[in-house]
């Protein structure tokens, strides 16, 4: 594919959209700079350093383009956006892992925990009624002493299982897995219907690169959610949702 030097060129005083199907493009009324859109849009100059600006690859500049040049640009293309959304695939996975981890791990702590609470009520109990006719005051004095210790680490125990927060870690596991796996759907989907039928076309390359575009921008965007999840999970208190 052949490259060029970027250029200085002057802002258009009109920015302009195309699709991802390659429609006409159309003019925008709402006066906004295209080189102030983070995520950029199919046809639209990107801002580089220097106050540089370089087009875009439109279709225009597809169908300029030799086939040769033009297959091996789409299939560069197509490896890149297979792994990026590869990684949503993965991600989605290793949260189903964490889900499952968590939940057990938080029944587990539960379960004992609960069987401890019972234990420490058994203790009460026969300290409180142990019969005189069997040395009850030494051997009260004892059950009291050891019930007084088992409490001390009955509370303990209960405050690490909080603090490790298993209940919130799963539901955080739970929607980060959704987030990526319907990221994951909606973008294989958008290739089948939008990139596939074209195969190495112009109209092909164009729109499998402005999927492409499209889903860097979701990537950072499932980062940023992914981040908030963490931040508000850990800082939940144990057994009410983040939100």
């Amino acid at each position: 594919m052949p490259e060029t030097d970027p250029v200085p060129l002057p802002r258009p005083p009109r920015a302009v959209d195309e699709g991802v199907a390659g429609e006409p493009p159309t003019p925008r009324d709402d006066g906004a700079d295209p080189c102030d859109d983070p995520a950029g849009k199919p046809g639209q100059e990107v801002v580089s350093a220097g106050d540089l600006t370089i087009p875009d690859a439109s279709l225009e500049y597809w169908l300029g383009q030799d086939e040769d040049a033009r297959a091996t640009a789409c299939q560069q293309l197509d490896e890149y956006y297979e792994t990026l959304l590869e990684e949503f695939r993965t991600g989605a996975n290793v949260f189903v892992s964490q889900y499952n981890d968590n939940s057990d791990l938080g029944r587990r702590w539960r379960f004992w925990l609960i069987l401890s609470t019972g234990g420490l009520a058994l203790v009460n109990v026969l300290a409180s009624s142990w019969p005189d006719a069997w040395d009850g005051g030494p051997v009260r004095g004892a059950m009291t002493f050891g019930a007084a210790i088992y409490a001390v680490l009955l509370a303990l125990a209960t405050n690490v299982e909080s603090f490790h927060n298993y209940a919130d870690k799963k539901l955080n596991a739970r929607e980060s897995r959704e987030l990526f796996l319907d990221a994951y759907r909606e973008f294989e989907m958008l290739r089948l219907t939008h990139v596939n039928p074209f195969g190495s076309t112009p109209q092909g390359c164009f729109n499998l690169h402005a999927l492409y575009r499209r889903l860097v921008a979701k990537d950072v965007e499932l980062r940023r959610k992914l981040k908030q999840l963490t931040v508000t999970g850990d800082r939940a208190p144990a057994g009410q949702k983040a939100t």
